[in-house]
Formats: C-alpha cells, sequence, structure tokens
C-alpha cells in the first residue's frame, strides 16, 4: 500500500511484440519515496540478468519492468532523456 496524498499511475507499453510496464508514483514526500527504491534495489542484486530499472525525481519514483534487459534499460534511458529534455524537476 502507498502512503495517503501519494498518487499513481500505471501503463505497459508494447511495440513489435516486446512491452514494458510502468509505473509512476509521486509520494507526499522524498522520504516515503526511499523505501520503495530500497526495495526496487534489493531485487535488483539478488536478480542479476533483473527486467527493473528505476527512476527517482524528488518526491517522483518511476518504475520500469521490461521483458527483457535491454527493454527495461532502453526504457530507463528514453524516460531519462525525455525528464532530462522537458527540464521538469518530476515526470
Amino acid at each position: 500500500p502507498i502512503p495517503p496524498r501519494s498518487e499513481g499511475q500505471v501503463g505497459r507499453f508494447s511495440r513489435n511484440g516486446t512491452g514494458v510496464t510502468v509505473a509512476r508514483i509521486t509520494y507526499p514526500d522524498p522520504m516515503f519515496a526511499e523505501p520503495h527504491v530500497n526495495w526496487i534495489e534489493e531485487r535488483i542484486a539478488l536478480l542479476p540478468q533483473s527486467y527493473e530499472q528505476y527512476l527517482v525525481a524528488g518526491p517522483t519514483v518511476i518504475h520500469i519492468n521490461g521483458e527483457s534487459v535491454g527493454v527495461a534499460a532502453a526504457a530507463h534511458d528514453a524516460f531519462e532523456q525525455l525528464i532530462a529534455g522537458e527540464g521538469h524537476d518530476q515526470p
């Protein structure tokens, strides 16, 4: 469960039969994002070929789960460029 006053969205995207699921959760304070990030990092550490990636922008966590390591990495890079290109502090 996410804390009160948190907002989230989940979307699934695919191209040429390969997909990625992306969750965006904005917490009321960056300290609430920390347990989510720790959980993702633990999963990545346990699974050397993890299909998961993440980005953090202030209180927002973007959690990426691809169908392969390459798809997850490509989605991470695309979101990172999108955020940097738009000059937003939050996605």
